[in-house]
């Protein structure tokens, strides 16, 4: 496991928001305004893919949904990401 810095827009497409996002826009206001006041005390977690025919990498969430859709809303550009190396192409492709 290792802990890195990724940019949003290297971030696919989330489609699993939680309901509570949805359903309670006082909660995720309230989410905004503690990442503007505190930053990301807590990493998402995601995971690496590559994309062989454009050479690139981008990530997938698996824990931090919510974070990340605050962050796009703050237009803040990156955020920090727990990436599983036992699941991170980079990490195979390297031979680690």
């Amino acid at each position: 496991m290792s802990i890195i810095k990724i940019k949003i827009s290297e971030i696919r497409e989330i489609k699993r928001l939680r309901s509570t996002t949805k359903d309670s826009p006082e909660l995720f206001k309230s989410l905004c305004e503690d990442i503007k006041s505190f930053g990301i005390v807590q990493p998402i977690r995601a995971i690496e893919h590559f994309d062989n025919y454009n050479n690139t990498s981008y990530y997938t969430v698996v824990d931090g949904f919510r974070r990340v859709e605050a962050c796009k809303q703050l237009q803040i550009p990156e955020i920090m990401a727990i990436i599983d190396v036992q699941h991170s192409p980079r990490q195979i492709k390297e031979g680690g």
